[in-house]
């Protein structure tokens, strides 16, 4: 755990815990699949074609699980950035571009008519 001196701020809270916990788990579920993907190919190099095969299958069949958890993760950190802000404000602090682009996306096909964007520091 950090620890934090006196007089120095605590760096800002992006994600909250919950999002946090979500995003962690997200992550080791990718690093889980990339490695079944890593272990197909080198038993593909070592000419193990079907090894590599049944090894490949059980890594596309996680893609859709990586894809729900970093969206979920993606959904919890979006409402704790957000929660009770105006629509007209939208801050994508702890997204990845893809899921800050798709709330962005969101946002517009919403009608809304000006957004304030939070990206990093610096609202445009």
């Amino acid at each position: 755990m950090q620890q934090i001196r006196s007089g120095a701020h605590a760096p800002p809270d992006y994600t909250g815990a919950e999002g946090r916990r979500l995003r962690e788990a997200a992550w080791d579920l990718t690093r889980r699949r990339n490695q079944l993907k890593a272990e197909s190919q080198a038993l593909w190099q070592e000419g193990d074609k079907e090894g590599a095969h049944q090894v490949s299958v059980q890594a596309k069949a996680m893609d859709a699980q990586v894809d729900a958890a970093h969206a979920k993760a993606a959904r919890v950190i979006f409402a704790h950035r957000n929660k009770g802000k105006a629509l007209s404000f939208i801050d994508v602090h702890g997204l990845l571009v893809r899921e800050a682009m798709g709330f962005l996306e969101e946002r517009l096909a919403s009608g809304q008519a000006t957004l304030e964007i939070v990206l990093s520091l610096i609202h445009i």
